[in-house]
């Protein structure tokens, strides 16, 4: 009876430690494959928002070099292009963005446990399983 008592003790200490695990939430874009942790560089900057491009530059954030094809680009250069109307920032970033840039778009995740992001197919963020790893040794 106490060897029963016992195996029921460890099995629920186990059970509860499997679900504590994967009941951790992570984060998954529309179109990902991969779930990350809150704090992944992949989607940190996942809240974006629209903005007017003269608010933008009046905040003074600067284009984003990647949207323009060039490594570094001014607001008279945006000017020259004749660029208007809604751009998109992140809420610390320094840049402003094009809707179709690949830095941002996506960019909008959503919750879910372990357990469910697996369920659907989803596997783990490298960078965030290497990021877990460092910090367990």
């Amino acid at each position: 009876m106490l060897k029963k008592l016992t195996s029921l003790i460890l099995c629920l200490v186990f059970l509860a430690a499997t679900s504590a695990a994967f009941a951790e939430d992570v984060y998954v874009t529309k179109q990902g494959t991969k779930y990350h942790k809150q704090d992944c560089r992949f989607i940190k900057n996942r809240d974006t928002q629209a903005i007017d491009i003269k608010d933008a530059e009046a905040k003074g954030l600067l284009p984003c070099g990647r949207c323009f094809g060039k490594e570094e680009v001014s607001n008279d250069q945006v000017k020259e292009e004749k660029i208007e109307g809604q751009v998109y920032a992140t809420k610390n970033g320094k840049k402003f963005h094009l809707p179709g840039c690949s830095l941002i778009k996506n960019k909008e995740t959503t919750g879910m446990s372990v357990a469910e992001a697996e369920s659907k197919g989803l596997t783990a963020c490298g960078k965030c399983v290497l990021k877990q790893q460092a910090k367990a040794e």
